[in-house]
């Protein structure tokens, strides 16, 4: 703000017109994020609103489900997480 009120005497401008011209920057400003602030709190409303009941669960029963049948204590096989087959390259015969 020293900067630009430094600036504004240099180039002889009338300080109060400058001084008006931030605050009118600065109200619109303000207002902007105000408006910004209502839209998202109306968008995450409608967003809660919108969303499906089961599917707004679901991250909730497959973690407690997880845990009820014991799959945290059965630790993972290797074999089931990847197919090594899928990283080889395909052997077909190149043709040109």
């Amino acid at each position: 703000m020293g900067r630009v009120l430094s600036i504004a005497k240099d180039k002889l401008y009338d300080c109060l017109t400058v001084e008006r011209k931030l605050r009118a920057m600065l109200q619109s400003t303000e207002e902007n994020v105000s408006d910004l602030k209502k839209k998202s709190a109306f968008l995450t409303q409608l967003a809660a609103k919108t969303v499906p009941k089961p599917l707004h669960c679901l991250p909730l029963q497959l973690a407690s489900d997880y845990f009820l049948l014991g799959y945290h204590s059965r630790g993972c096989k290797q074999e089931k997480l990847q197919d090594p087959s899928l990283f080889t390259w395909p052997s077909f015969p190149i043709m040109f």
